[in-house]
């Protein structure tokens, strides 16, 4: 897998069986090569953010 940059943007989707896809815009602020990295979401709709709250409530509810 390759280890994105600070600076890249980058496209997340998110699929579910229960929700709409989603693809969310961002941009990487750091990386840490085999533990992950961080985004910062930008150019996203209000459609778009609405749908990942909806789908991380979704998953909180799984694991009371």
């Amino acid at each position: 897998m390759a280890t994105p940059t600070p600076g890249e943007r980058t496209a997340i989707t998110i699929l579910s069986q229960q929700q709409p896809v989603v693809t969310l815009h961002a941009r990487v602020i750091y990386s840490v090569r085999g533990i992950g990295f961080a985004v910062e979401f930008d150019d996203t709709s209000d459609q778009a953010l609405l749908s990942l709250e909806q789908y991380l409530d979704k998953l909180a509810g799984q694991n009371p």
